[in-house]
């Protein structure tokens, strides 16, 4: 949950650390074939890849994945606003069956995308981290993705940025995992505390 004091997480550098995806079963998030995360458990839509929604391990563990907050505490959280009191049954509710996996950020911000707009070849899209706490989850954040100009992208029924999402799809089932890292950043808290 947001407390009065935290403030936007901007790191630099996020290579040592993982995010944690949720899912909505624990069971079945492999393809057998591939022993990758199956495309089903990446994204419902490609276009979700724009805003790619995860949780950043560590302070937010395997123990919340079951929280499900009501549609109200799923809002972003402006840094000011009042926190909600969270009240079991009322406003959020626990179901142990959903699942996760742990996506690694080891190299995640070098990565450029190669894309041609207009017919203008050598155009490079780049990820990048935005941290977007909820009313319910503090540690909220997405993978979003710039154009050549640095512009977000936010727009994925172009055919420019479908060739795009179907880059970033296919290097994100290689760099998901079911295994819990041994190793990974933290956040201090100098990091988030004003």
């Amino acid at each position: 949950m947001p407390q009065p004091r935290y403030k936007k997480i901007e790191k630099e550098d996020y290579s040592h650390f993982y995010f944690l995806r949720i899912t909505q079963s624990k069971s079945d998030i492999i393809h057998p074939l591939t022993n990758h995360i199956k495309d089903e458990y990446l994204v419902a839509k490609d276009a979700h890849f724009l805003g790619w929604s995860c949780n950043l391990y560590d302070h937010y563990s395997e123990y919340h994945v079951g929280f499900i907050p009501d549609s109200t505490l799923n809002d972003y959280w402006d840094y000011s606003s009042p926190i909600p009191i969270m009240i079991f049954n009322e406003n959020f509710k626990y179901d142990e069956d959903r699942g996760w996996y742990f996506v690694s950020l080891m190299g995640l911000l070098d990565l450029h995308f190669p894309y041609t707009k207009e017919k203008i070849d050598g155009l490079f899209c780049r990820p990048f981290i935005f941290h977007c706490p909820t009313k319910a989850n503090f540690w909220h954040m997405e993978i979003r993705w710039s154009d050549n100009e640095g512009k977000p992208i936010i727009n994925a029924k172009s055919a420019w940025v479908q060739g795009i999402l179907s880059q970033v799809k296919s290097y994100f089932r290689e760099h998901c995992s079911m295994e819990q890292p041994d190793k990974y950043g933290k956040i201090v808290e100098e990091d988030y505390i004003m």
